[in-house]
């Protein structure tokens, strides 16, 4: 289906960014770490917050929470989904010493957005792992209204104790896809693409929200602090979404292999990146920099999607066994 490509790209793009140059750019020293940038690092934001989006969005249109016997056929869905991968994925960064034992912990058990020091790279999964939790809570309820609700508690909340700012910006998108997943999965809306881009209405919103995030990057370089910063990656999500449903369809059906590829090694890549750059430094680190840049990009990379792709397929050929 023509929306499952588009979605397949939007993940395949903000994978091959997090992975392929802003994680990668930290190997590089310093002053070359997208995290210090604040274009880098707000696109980076963008492209977690994209998947939050889709991930609620999916699980929306997928599934319903109207009795006990649903609720726990989701969470079972969810923890074979992704659970023993990010368990064997936090074991080895441990191994490595990426994250020490109380981070490996905290992130397991889900803690991480709520307790510091957080993990490097498992907090994104440990903080999904929250939102999954309370999923079945706004599908059963008014979705509109106990979205709202839950948003509201944790800024709250988030006045008491040091919360990762990240997380209301995450749990926004994701309420929001997974309201819009239930009302299309339920029709009440109907969401036709070439519709929207015919109409002179959406044309407009769309370039409006365009240069409404070019100003709000140009201020940002001076004021880069709390609901300002969390509005301005909300915004660049949305462009990185619309920006992918306005591409032509001729550019997905000559890439598609390439796009389902990039889609299916997503979560493993996130999740094994990290020990795949420490394995391969490890056999051999190039001093200088424009050397070491090829190296991870040319050799590392690569090796890290055929690496995420095999792991993935053998716990994928393990799961249907099992079940």
């Amino acid at each position: 289906m023509e929306r499952n490509t588009r979605i397949d790209t939007l993940r395949g793009i903000c994978m091959f960014y997090i992975v392929g140059v802003f994680h990668l750019s930290q190997y590089l020293g310093e002053e070359y770490y997208l995290n210090n940038n604040i274009y880098g690092n707000n696109l980076m934001c963008s492209c977690l917050g994209t998947f939050s989006l889709i991930s609620g969005y999916l699980i929306g249109l997928k599934y319903t929470a109207n009795s006990a016997k649903e609720i726990l056929y989701f969470y079972k869905k969810r923890v074979i989904r992704f659970y023993p991968l990010f368990l064997l994925s936090a074991i080895l960064l441990y191994i490595i010493g990426f994250n020490d034992f109380n981070q490996t912990l905290n992130a397991l058990l889900g803690l991480s957005p709520f307790l510091i020091p957080r993990p490097y790279t498992l907090w994104y999964i440990s903080m999904i792992m929250t939102f999954y939790l309370i999923t079945p809570i706004v599908l059963r309820k008014n979705k509109s209204i106990m979205s709202l609700v839950i948003i509201m508690a944790i800024v709250i909340f988030s006045r008491f104790i040091k919360l990762d700012g990240r997380y209301i910006f995450n749990l926004f998108l994701y309420l929001i896809g997974l309201n819009i997943g239930h009302l299309q999965r339920t029709n009440i809306i109907k969401i036709n693409r070439k519709v929207l881009l015919k109409n002179v209405f959406t044309k407009i919103l769309l370039i409006s929200i365009l240069c409404i995030y070019i100003i709000m990057l140009i201020i940002l370089q001076e004021y880069n602090r709390g609901l300002f910063r969390i509005i301005t990656n909300i915004t660049g999500t949305f462009i990185l979404v619309l920006g992918v449903v306005c591409l032509p369809n001729q550019l997905f059906n000559r890439r598609r292999t390439i796009i389902n590829f990039l889609a299916y090694t997503s979560m493993s890549c996130y999740l094994f990146h990290r020990f795949v750059y420490y394995i391969i430094l490890s056999i051999y680190q190039p001093k200088i920099t424009i050397i070491l840049m090829l190296y991870l990009f040319f050799i590392a990379l690569p090796l890290c999607f055929v690496f995420s792709y095999y792991i993935q397929t053998l716990y994928d050929k393990g799961v249907k066994i099992k079940s």
